[in-house]
């Protein structure tokens, strides 16, 4: 499971904190919400101090 929580820096800018594993269905709600984000235009910070795991799908979606 991940957990994604949104915090604004700014008006230009939404950082995400991302907590525990990055795999399966969970790389997919991630990637849907950094394109909403992109389509809005903002800047997307991903905070991910808080990922214990992630499998090679995720980690191709952080590259």
């Amino acid at each position: 499971m991940l957990r994604i929580s949104k915090s604004e820096v700014s008006g230009a800018a939404a950082t995400f904190r991302l907590d525990k594993s990055l795999s399966g269905a969970w790389i997919e709600e991630l990637r849907h919400i950094c394109e909403m984000t992109r389509a809005a235009q903002e800047l997307i910070i991903l905070d991910c101090g808080g990922i214990s795991f992630s499998d090679l799908e995720g980690i191709a979606l952080m590259q």
